[in-house]
């Protein structure tokens, strides 16, 4: 992988600052998205006060003309985390790579801001600072000959000493439980073990954002609990783009339903991952587990 495509220094953005005329729920008015509040009580850490991300009338189309992202309007606030659901082709990745700045202009209209600061070309540099992204298939993200070089990418772009360097390679990689793996070569790792490197790259320049890109693909049952349960850990704003629902269910108290480009729902994840003629709506399906939910709460 090229510097030019790494997550935290890459890319092109589009001209696009946050606006208001939000909902309270941190949604844009946009026609036709459906807003659903569950039944059920269900566990969430409240977010602090202020918007981190705010997305208003966000369109974007691909050099062939195809349009994949149509009047996204949305904002989340501080510390809340949220699933980003969808059929494939729905839009999902190409909206987590313009709130990094990896696509938008010529191409993209509309306004994103991360905490106040306006996506574009001037303002990159501190966007991937603030805004950390883990790709689907970590071998798209790690590109050294060790696991602390991988690591140290992010920090040394950000120019910052030696010494704050070596100790965020610690920190970052006991923060994924990966302690004492820095001489390791991270194409002997495991999958679970790549994908944790990659997100250590990713905490070592301490953004204020994270974005998952199907984060669970291809684990096991055990890597796959582990995995979300170091997310759960994660004090960082989280959007997590995936398909598997139940994760979502387990992590996130909120969702976002994109079909064909569209916001189409925006609303707490039972209620919506719960509503089957919504699900079915858009290539869906209700998870498994909420078939069987007690009516007083989904998880302990």
């Amino acid at each position: 992988m090229s510097l030019l495509n790494h997550p935290c220094v890459s890319g092109c953005a589009s001209g696009i600052s946050g606006g208001d005329g939000l909902s309270a729920c941190g949604s844009g008015h946009a026609t036709g998205v459906e807003r659903l509040k569950s039944p059920f009580r269900q566990r969430r850490s409240p977010p602090s006060s202020g918007r981190v991300i705010r997305v208003e009338n966000l369109n974007y189309s691909y050099p062939d003309g195809r349009q994949a992202l149509r009047g996204i309007s949305f904002a989340i606030p501080r510390g809340e985390t949220v699933g980003l659901i969808g059929p494939n082709g729905a839009g999902k990745s190409t909206l987590l790579l313009h709130l990094n700045g990896l696509l938008g202009q010529p191409h993209a209209d509309g306004r994103i801001t991360i905490n106040g600061l306006e996506v574009q070309p001037s303002s990159l540099p501190e966007i991937r600072r603030r805004v950390g992204l883990l790709f689907q298939d970590p071998d798209d993200q790690l590109f050294s000959t060790t696991v602390a070089e991988d690591v140290a990418f992010g920090p040394r772009q950000l120019a910052l000493a030696e010494a704050e360097v070596t100790r965020r390679i610690e920190d970052s990689l006991a923060e994924v439980e990966l302690g004492g793996f820095g001489s390791r070569v991270p194409h002997h790792l495991s999958l679970g073990e790549k994908k944790r490197v990659a997100l250590a790259g990713v905490l070592a320049c301490r953004p204020e954002v994270l974005l998952f890109d199907e984060p669970t693909a291809n684990f096991d049952p055990r890597g796959r609990r582990e995995f979300i349960a170091l997310c759960r850990r994660l004090p960082a704003t989280k959007l997590i783009a995936s398909h598997d629902l139940e994760m979502i269910l387990a992590l996130c108290g909120r969702v976002l339903v994109l079909d064909e480009g569209r916001l189409v729902a925006d609303g707490g994840s039972i209620a919506i991952l719960g509503d089957e003629p919504l699900m079915l709506r858009h290539g869906l399906e209700k998870p498994h587990s909420l078939f069987h939910a007690h009516p007083h709460g989904l998880r302990a």
